[in-house]
This record gives C-alpha cells, sequence and structure tokens, in this order.
C-alpha cells in the first residue's frame, strides 16, 4: 500500500446477535453497515458482480454476510481445502490484533470451505513459507450459509443472486494466532474478496485495493474496528475538562490510554449539555466519533447515542442538542488510540 492511500476501516459492531444465518436485507442485522466490495483488478474480465457484505460480533463469535449480484457463475468444488477460487467465490481475511498471522477463510458459493493459518505469505516456490492448513474437524467450528448449496455446472451464464453466510468462533481465530480476545476499541486488520478464476469471466475484487494480483498481502489489509453498543464508564475523580463550548480549536485536559493528555477540539453546538462522555479513536485522516451519554458518567453504565461525526441529533436527559461540525477536529499525534474526553454538567452553549 501507497504512502498516500488512506487505509480502509469498517467498525465490526458488538452485538448480542449474530444473525449470519439470515438474509442481507433482514432487519436482524440492525445497523450492521453495508461495505461494498469494489477496488477492482485490471486483470478483471468485462463481467464485474456487484458484491456486498456485512460483519458483527458478540462476545462469542463474528457473524459476516455477502450479498453478490453476479453471472457465469460455477461451483464444482467439494471437498474441504480445495481450491475453492477457482469457483464463483467469496473470501474474508482476518488478522487478529496482538497475534501471529491471519487467517483466510474461501468459500465457493456452494458453501465448500478452504481455511489456512498463514504466518509467512511469501511463496519464492510457489508455496507459503510458513502456514498451516485447518483441518476438516478444525473446520467444523466455522458455521457456512450458502443460498446456493451442491454443485454447479454447467456454468451458469445468466443472472444469479447469491448470498453467503460465515459464523466464526473467536475461539478459534484467537486461540490459532494466540491473539487475546477483542474488546470495544480493538483494531484487527482484514479484507473481503470476490474472485471466479476459472469461470469463463474471470475477475478479482477487494474491499482494500491490492497492489498487484495477490490477496496474500496483509500489508494492503483495512481495519476492523470494534465497538460497543454499551460501555461501562469507571472514573472515581472529577471530570477532566471544564472550559466554554463554542470556540473553536480550545485545547483541553482529557485521558489518551488512560494518560494524562491534551486534546484539540472542534465544536459547534446549539442548546445545554448535561453531563455526557466523548470517545473516539483517529483513523488516519478520518476521526471516528461516538457520543455517549448519561445521567452519570462516574460509574454508571452510559448509551451509545450516535457514531457519526457530522450532524448528530438525539435527545438525552430530556434535552435536544444537535452536533453542526464534526466534535474531533483532531487529536494531536495519537493514532489508532482510543480517547477519552470528560467534559463537567450544565455548560451554556455559546
Amino acid at each position: 500500500m501507497s504512502e498516500t492511500q488512506q487505509i480502509k476501516s469498517i467498525t465490526v459492531l458488538q452485538n448480542n446477535a449474530v444473525p449470519a444465518d439470515r438474509p442481507f436485507d433482514d432487519p436482524a442485522w440492525g445497523t450492521a453497515k453495508a461495505v461494498k466490495i469494489a477496488s477492482v483488478r485490471p486483470e478483471s474480465s468485462d463481467h464485474i458482480p456487484d458484491v456486498q457484505v456485512k460483519i458483527v460480533a458478540n462476545d462469542t463469535h463474528l457473524a459476516l454476510r455477502f450479498k453478490v449480484k453476479d453471472a457465469y457463475v460455477m461451483a464444482v468444488a467439494e471437498k474441504h481445502n480445495d481450491c475453492v477460487c477457482l469457483d464463483s467465490c467469496v473470501e474474508f481475511f482476518v488478522q487478529p490484533a496482538g497475534g501471529v498471522g491471519y487467517l483466510n477463510f474461501e468459500l465457493s458459493m456452494n458453501g465448500t470451505m478452504l481455511l489456512f493459518h498463514v504466518r509467512d505469505p511469501r511463496r519464492p516456490e510457489g508455496q507459503f513459507l510458513d502456514y498451516t492448513p485447518l483441518t476438516a474437524q478444525e473446520a467444523e467450528a466455522v458455521k457456512t450459509f450458502p443460498t446456493h448449496p451442491g454443485r454447479i455446472y454447467p456454468e451458469i451464464a445468466e443472472s444469479v443472486e447469491w448470498e453467503m453466510g460465515l459464523l466464526i468462533p473467536l475461539q478459534l481465530l484467537c486461540g490459532k494466532t494466540s491473539a487475546p480476545l477483542p474488546v470495544s476499541g480493538s483494531i484487527w486488520k482484514g479484507n473481503f474478496y470476490k474472485c471466479a478464476d476459472k469461470t469463463s469471466h474471470p475477475h478479482w475484487l477487494s474491499w482494500s485495493p491490492v497492489p498487484r494480483l495477490d490477496f496474500h498481502d496483509p500489508s494492503a489489509f483495512g481495519q476492523l474496528i470494534f465497538v460497543s453498543p454499551r460501555i461501562a464508564v469507571k472514573n472515581s475523580g472529577k471530570p477532566q475538562a471544564n472550559y466554554r463550548i463554542g470556540r473553536k480549536h480550545r485545547e483541553v485536559g482529557g485521558f489518551v490510554n488512560g494518560k494524562r493528555g491534551k486534546i484539540n477540539t472542534s465544536v459547534g453546538c446549539v442548546g445545554v449539555f448535561s453531563p455526557f462522555l466523548c470517545v473516539a479513536s483517529n483513523i488516519g485522516k478520518n476521526a471516528f466519533l461516538t457520543v455517549v451519554l448519561a445521567e452519570n458518567v462516574f460509574g454508571e453504565k452510559v448509551e451509545v447515542i450516535s457514531a457519526v461525526h457530522k450532524v448528530i441529533q438525539c435527545l438525552a436527559v430530556g434535552l435536544n442538542f444537535a452536533l453542526k461540525r464534526s466534535f474531533f477536529h483532531r487529536v494531536g499525534d495519537v493514532r489508532d488510540s482510543t480517547v477519552i474526553l470528560f467534559c463537567t454538567h450544565n455548560h451554556k452553549i455559546m
């Protein structure tokens, strides 16, 4: 990935539900964002399918659902670890933070799966320098939900819409890579792909662009950012900021990863604030923002109201307010770090 290329990122909401078996547009997916897999390698044919994916998590599993508007489809792979990329295929590569290597989940549209743990993807003689294929018994812990099971041959040239659900135990991911389980704020790396190497109209698509025709390139992985819709706040001290809202670029005290720090803010608001807590992560050039409101930030559970850093409107403690601009202008030199900013209550907005 070039230095000027922006790192892709996606929010993985940590919900109670992991509806991998439910259709892509089912309400069970809640507010999970549909992400386009739309970076096309120039080696592809003139058939470019429309591909989207959703991803959520809970304490035990990752759930994904691919939706593909396709044609010229074929699915002949039948055995575990067959070369499914030759079929109409979707793929998910994931590298847990703090672990060793990544796992590549490759799925023919009929549900047949190839699954490796890759520690060194270099292939000077055709095979990875360091990898371990997962056995069929190990792969049984992973559940697949194809809409078109069974062998598909000869190729179907007409338009076909198909989906693939995938339910992955976190223990499998973290156990194989020796990584800790994810918590809210964890940032994993990964990529999503669509290919069809041996169909009449081959193509190679990715979510995060790859610089060459090689999906096994961890340097091109995007970020998977875990976010819990409920955050338990523990703090025995007093609020760490007391400033006049309404001025731009006010420098205020805060905490960065539990350490005292300074944060530049850019706020333009109307209304009256009650006590609230802001949590943000600086991701490259973009600030990811979550606004959290509560009656008492000290020891109470607080609920995420919105996770948008443009215009945010909500109702909290009986008071309406709207953030008219991005709340975090920038976060100093912080990179991929959670920033917690406490504000005192009942400030009249300028």
